[in-house]
């Protein structure tokens, strides 16, 4: 079908195949849908303050023949039937739990639901009850615990509610349920990609406003707010979104990077009173501190600075005894412990400092407390890393702790990764810069000597003379060279960077235009995207952070020598943001061996270095 963005009077138009869109309130829930269901993490999503519960599977006019166009338009998605040219609305306003469906004209609806925690595939224990009470629909969910499944039976674990406006409408509840297919999860391998889900009702409507609560008096007061104030919600989301410009001479290009910009920004999340961003969605609902980390620049780009501040000190406060910063926030019982997080921390602090010095902006976000608090955490982080985490002078990582943090065929990248150790020698400029700041003459010439000693001793291990080995006494050729030059340039000399990138692109290129995540001859790797047996995750798989990353390495390095490169990265991932996976978001990953969207469709740190290229390019 054809696929329209529109940006104020810029529109981009192209036809796309089964589309899916994605919108977010800003507190943890979302709509996600296209025309034909193809995950079980499509539909309608909440938060409840703490945990994320699936309200609607899928929503729809009777009898409308196909849908032949979907528009963008940032604030709210617009999509046209077959049928009479019907033309549909999906309106998420943001920091409410509600969803708000209109229609060009009435029509029936048919409003099928799957109401669940989102990560609970049980199918047992399911009950429906809908009834009309004081003019709205109220659709009330049971879940039971059925000894099919549990460990007791008919306990009742929580109740749900969706509430419609039901005005003059006439409905009748279907009450049955029906299977459904999710064929993106059958290609991931994700179980379960069938399942029965729950056909509640169907009303004669041209506008729904659908809230969600556990609480039915608050999901009643939700609808009325949402139906008293559209048109003011509305109006006040569509100035919102046209607030993300830049001038591009390419139209696909400003549209991608509005895409990109809000994409990241809708990522930001207040949950139980605490902000952060989603590593993406669908299914990455968590604030990973590794992915929040390394998304903080692009907010610095944009003059973001008071939200990248508060985000980058609640990860500099969660610094443990050891140094680290934990993989999630809040912390998790049984999650992977991460290596590179706090190097990523303390690369956005470095960042942000220099950011502001550079525009003479430091004493308007950081006051003398603030730069103290930042060096204090930078003095436990490098005491906690040297006594914990180093060996032979060397920053050492555990099985499966840096980003690459899957297994096959016993590849856990335990040891001396060259990341690592470009992120510690970050650590360590950091600290000599700050006590330069603050005059800490002793501390400088510490961090000074730390910093040599280890660029020294890394250049020794790792540099063969080519290239940089992707750990000690391991040569094989990863895109993880690329994150040692961002975040240390240093390292090596001009010459070498380019003797180095010279060596690695081809080992690692796509001709559509990304890097494979491990040289193509290696036995490891996997040129088709293999779902959640990860064995092509870190193996073969294309992330487009890195080539993104990638491409800011090299335009950097020398823009004309890589300009092939670079311009093909540029296109991929702007082609994957407005015409692959999710319409305006930017993926996770693609099969190596040709341009896909897979994984998340809606990643942060994705969106955040496209927007950081764009800004490097532009």
């Amino acid at each position: 079908m054809l696929v329209i963005h529109q940006v104020e009077d810029v529109n981009v138009a192209n036809d796309v195949n089964n589309p899916c869109f994605i919108l977010t309130n800003k507190i943890g829930g979302y709509i996600s849908l296209s025309e034909k269901p193809i995950s079980r993490y499509q539909g309608a999503f909440f938060c409840d303050g703490k945990e994320i519960f699936k309200a609607i599977d899928s929503i729809s006019p009777m009898g409308c023949g196909s849908i032949k166009k979907t528009k963008n338009l940032f604030y709210c998605i617009e999509r046209e039937w077959e049928t009479d040219n019907l033309k549909e609305t999906f309106f998420m306003p943001l920091f409410h739990n509600s969803v708000v469906y209109e229609l060009s004209k009435e029509k029936e609806i048919e409003i099928v639901l799957d109401v669940k925690k989102a990560y609970d595939s049980r199918e047992f224990g399911r009950f429906y009850k809908v009834y009309e009470e004081e003019g709205k629909i109220i659709i009330e969910f049971t879940k039971k615990t059925d000894k099919k499944e549990d460990s007791t039976e008919g306990k009742t674990e929580y109740v749900m509610y969706v509430v419609l406006n039901k005005d003059d409408s006439e409905f009748s509840a279907t009450g049955r349920f029906l299977e459904e297919n999710y064929p993106f999860d059958e290609r991931r391998g994700s179980w379960p990609w069938k399942r029965q889900v729950y056909s509640a009702l169907k009303i004669r409507s041209s506008r729904l406003a659908i809230s969600f609560s556990r609480n039915k008096k608050e999901a009643v007061e939700e609808n009325n707010k949402i139906l008293r104030n559209l048109n003011d919600l509305k109006e006040k989301q569509k100035i919102y979104v046209n607030g993300f410009q830049k001038k591009i001479r390419e139209k696909e290009k400003i549209v991608a990077y509005k895409a990109a910009c809000l994409s990241l920004d809708h990522l930001i999340t207040t949950v139980d009173k605490r902000k952060g961003i989603y590593a993406g969605l669908w299914w990455f609902f968590q604030f990973w501190t590794r992915d929040e980390a390394v998304s903080l620049k692009a907010l610095m780009d944009q003059g973001k600075y008071d939200v990248a501040k508060d985000i980058l000190f609640r990860l500099l406060r969660s610094i443990g005894k050891d140094g680290r910063v934990k993989s999630f926030y809040p912390p998790e019982k049984g999650t992977l412990e991460s290596a590179d997080a706090v190097g990523w921390v303390m690369k956005r602090a470095y960042d942000l400092f220099e950011g502001l010095y550079k525009k003479k902006m430091i004493t308007e976000y950081l006051s003398p407390e603030d730069i103290e608090f930042i060096k204090n955490k930078v003095e436990d982080c490098i005491y906690g890393l040297i006594d914990k985490h180093t060996n032979d002078d060397l920053a050492f990582n555990g099985k499966k702790e840096t980003w690459m943090d899957t297994e096959y065929s016993n590849d856990f990248r335990e040891g001396y990764r060259i990341e690592i150790q470009a992120l510690r020698l970050n650590i360590y400029r950091l600290m000599k810069l700050l006590c330069k700041v603050t005059k800490d003459r002793v501390g400088e010439n510490i961090a000074e000597k730390l910093e040599k000693d280890l660029a020294e001793r890394v250049r020794k291990e790792f540099w063969n003379g080519e290239y940089l080995d992707d750990g000690v006494n391991d040569s094989t050729i990863r895109p993880n060279i690329f994150i040692a030059y961002y975040v240390y340039p240093e390292l090596l000399t001009n010459s070498q960077w380019i003797r180095c990138f010279k060596a690695a692109i081809p080992e690692l290129w796509n001709k559509w235009g990304g890097l494979s995540s491990i040289e193509k001859k290696s036995r490891l790797y996997s040129d088709i995207y293999t779902g959640e047996d990860n064995r092509s995750y870190h193996r073969g798989d294309s992330w487009f952070w890195i080539n993104n990353l990638a491409a800011i390495c090299m335009s950097r390095l020398s823009k004309i020598r890589f300009s092939e490169y670079i311009d093909k990265i540029l296109d991929a991932s702007t082609k994957e943001i407005l015409w692959s996976g999710a319409i305006g978001h930017h993926a996770e990953i693609s099969s190596s061996a040709v341009m896909e969207s897979q994984g998340c469709l809606m990643q942060a740190w994705s969106a955040a270095m496209y927007v950081e290229l764009v800004n490097e390019l532009f």
